[in-house]
Formats: structure tokens, sequence, C-alpha cells
């Protein structure tokens, strides 16, 4: 009855375990977001993974552990050995004893630990390391993303190497790779688009939080970089989901790829020639400047940028700051609200198109 009893209590314990485990790994990999979950750094869906899988198998094997202890079934140490030892598959003959070499959980361990490893190295070596070169010497960012990108890549697979050559997987490495060329071969596009998403990483033409724009029917707010797509998010908050390969082979519009100002579409309009130019001039100034969205430097641009046929064409630019990129089409309608109040209390009319139609009666013969 106790052992039922502890057994019931020790599974009980190891759910809320594995619960409170993960909620403090999700804590510790990813920063939450208004609508979404964002990695705190580079390869943190990896490395959650990998702690999430290796913690559950340390959880599950101390409480294998505790069951026989519940049950005051005798474990020594040699039993452990005997389990970690135990041969599941061979891997090849030893070329010096002439022996087969036996695959065992205690090698499956060792090739985790060599993987989670490697992802943690990448971490460190780019975290400390690189950051710390990066500071000394003036190198450009996208240069820094890169080596950055590429170090990480080249640590990771040697790792990956290695602990499947410690284990004797050094032939079904091989296998895997000769599969994955063939299935390259085969489907070609999804692995394009893995490869473009590679691509993307090392260059960083975008980024999740930019806004981009391939043409008007894909545009919006990057929200997530998967392998194999790119979701964007539209201004009417449909989400739309473009293949990776469709990033690279097409121009892109980023209004956030400067990180630091942009300036929204330029807003054109015509007054009647009877208006003094110079009072226009000095009226739109004074919207742009009202205007706490508008930034001040760079100046905002106004020109009289042409005599049309109606009257004085005018030109409007005005620059926002990267943080109101996603509203700047909200910013320019608002100036042009103020535009119009401001040159109606004035008297000034904006200038529309006049045409003249002569209508002549037939003559009578």
């Amino acid at each position: 009855i106790w052992g039922t009893i502890g057994t019931i209590v020790l599974f009980k314990l190891l759910i809320l375990a594995n619960m409170y485990i993960r909620r403090f790994l999700a804590t510790a990999f990813f920063a939450p977001d208004e609508e979404a979950m964002h990695e705190r750094f580079a390869y943190a869906k990896s490395l959650y993974g990998i702690a999430v899988i290796v913690l559950f198998l340390a959880a599950v094997l101390g409480a294998f552990f505790l069951a026989l202890r519940i049950w005051l079934i005798p474990v020594s140490w040699a039993d452990i050995s005997n389990v970690l030892n135990f041969q599941l598959f061979d891997t090849g003959v030893d070329k010096t004893t002439g022996q087969l070499v036996w695959f065992t959980p205690l090698k499956l361990f060792v090739v985790l630990g060599f993987i989670a490893g490697g992802f943690l190295i990448a971490v460190l070596v780019n975290r400390f390391f690189l950051r710390f070169i990066f500071e000394l010497l003036p190198v450009d960012l996208g240069i820094q993303n890169t080596i950055s990108s590429i170090l990480r890549y080249l640590i990771i697979v040697i790792a990956i190497y290695l602990g499947f050559q410690w284990g004797g997987l050094g032939i079904l490495l091989m296998a895997i790779g000769v599969v994955i060329g063939s299935i390259g071969y085969i489907v070609k596009e999804p692995i394009g688009d893995f490869i473009s998403y590679f691509i993307i990483l090392v260059q960083r033409p975008i980024q999740v939080g930019d806004y981009i724009m391939l043409d008007t029917e894909h545009e919006g707010i990057v929200r997530k970089i998967t392998p194999r797509s790119i979701i964007l998010r539209r201004r009417d908050s449909y989400t739309i989901i473009v293949p990776n390969s469709m990033i690279l082979n097409r121009p892109i519009n980023n209004w956030n790829y400067a990180r630091n100002f942009v300036g929204f579409d330029d807003i054109d309009f015509t007054v009647s020639f009877d208006a003094d130019p110079q009072v226009v001039r000095k009226l739109i100034f004074q919207v742009l400047e009202s205007n706490t969205d508008i930034l001040k430097s760079p100046r905002p641009v106004v020109r009289l940028n042409d005599f049309n046929e109606n009257g004085y064409l005018f030109k409007v630019r005005g620059f926002v700051s990267e943080v109101n990129v996603n509203r700047k089409w909200d910013i320019a309608s608002d100036v042009r609200f103020a535009l119009t109040k401001i040159l109606r209390e004035h008297g000034i009319k904006i200038a529309v198109p006049t045409r003249v139609i002569i209508s002549q009666e037939p003559k009578i013969q």
C-alpha cells in the first residue's frame, strides 16, 4: 500500500517539477511581448528544446531510482553501470582489437552532451568573446552579424561531428548527410527556403519588428522568421506567410533597416496663384513643428516644387523615428488634416483643376 501511495505521489511531483522547470526555462530563454514570445539570444529555441529534453530525462531517471527505493528494491552502482553500458546496437568493428563496438545509453548521453555543449559554447563565444573584440575594433554591424552567425554554425557543426564520431556514429552521420542531400535535390523549393533562412540570418536584411513591403499585397510587420517562411502582419491585422526565397529574390522596402529615421510619403498639394507662397511655407512649417511625432532633426522639407496650370505646387516631407515607422501613415494623415484647417483659417484655398467647356449649337441652314 505504501509503495503504491509513494509511487502516485512521486508521479504527481514529477509532473509538477516538469511544469515548473519548463516555465522557468521559458522565462530564461524567451522574453514576453505584447503578442508573442521572442528569443532572448540566438538559438534560444534550440537550447530550450535541448534543456527540456535533458532535464526531463534526468527527472525520469531520478524518479526511477526513487521508485526503486520506495518499493525497497536494492540497486547498486554496478546495476547502474550495467544499465548505462547496456549494448543497444553495434556501430562497427574496432580496428585495433577486432571486436565489435557497441552503442550504449552512456554514449547517447555523451552525444547529447556534445550537442548541448556546442550550442552553449556558440552562445558564450558570441556573447562574450566576439562582443569584446567588436568593442575594441570598429567593425561594421553587418560584418559583425555575419562573423557571429558563421562562427555559431561552425561551432555547432563541429560539436555534432565530434559527438557522433565519439559515439561511433560517423557512418550514421554520413548517411544522414546523403539522405538530406538526396531529399534536397528532389524537394528544391523547401530546401531553397531553408537555405534562404540561413542567408537571412547572416545578412539580416530584415529582423523581427521591421516593417517591410515587397509589393502592395505583401507588406506588414515581421512577426516571426522561421526556416520555411516569414510571418507578416498587415496594418489591417491580416497575417501573410511569405516564403524565405521570395525575400531574397525580390526588392524589399524595409523602413527599419537604417535603424534611425524615415520620412513619410510626400504630401503634394497646390494653392492658388492668389496666395502668398512665403505665407503658405510659414504655415506648413507651423503645422509640422506643432506635431510632436515629427522629428526636428533632420528638419522637415518644404519645397515650392513647381508652377502648374492651377497654382503653386508644394511638396511636404517630414521624418519620424524608427519607433513610429508603423504609424507614419497616421502621422501623415494628421498633417493633412492640420494643413487643411490652417489654410482654411487664413483664407487660402487649395487649387482644383479648372476646365472651360464651350458648347456650340449647330448652325441651321
